[in-house]
């Protein structure tokens, strides 16, 4: 038996894209309505470079595909379809890089919209991203 958390994949992603849609709208249609989730395994393909993990880091990305779609009114969901895919070193990092721009222009339009009073969170982030101190950063994926 293994236990995994899955991340929900949103059918409307058009929605989510969108400038100038409320916050509370998007996070709606990010949890509701939903059929598909995925989760991701990263695993090395070859030897390690022990200066840099990235270069051999691999993702396995398993996308479910449910019978009906959820929050529902059942205890269970039946998953009618199962995908697994390998993502490379070089996929991988566009998407992490894609994820923490998006992360940052949310946090950007909170402050912008004043409802997050305290500006920490997007100091902490854009501190994270120019001096990236744990992993090496972008250098480590320019490599």
């Amino acid at each position: 038996l293994q236990i995994y958390a899955v991340t929900p994949i949103p059918e409307n992603q058009e929605v989510l894209q969108r400038d100038g849609i409320p916050n509370n709208i998007k996070s709606f249609y990010k949890v509701n309505h939903i059929w598909r989730f995925r989760y991701d395994r990263p695993f090395h393909k070859g030897t390690k470079d022990k200066e840099n993990e990235f270069k051999s880091l691999w993702v396995e990305r398993t996308t479910l595909i449910l019978v009906q779609s959820l929050p529902g009114i059942s205890r269970w969901f039946e998953v009618e379809k199962r995908e697994v895919v390998e993502m490379s070193p070089l996929e991988n990092a566009i998407e992490v890089l894609e994820n923490k721009n998006q992360q940052l222009r949310t946090l950007i339009s909170q402050c912008q919209t004043r409802q997050m009073q305290n500006i920490n969170p997007l100091t902490m982030c854009l501190n994270g991203v120019i001096d990236a101190a744990v992993n090496g950063g972008v250098a480590r994926y320019q490599e």
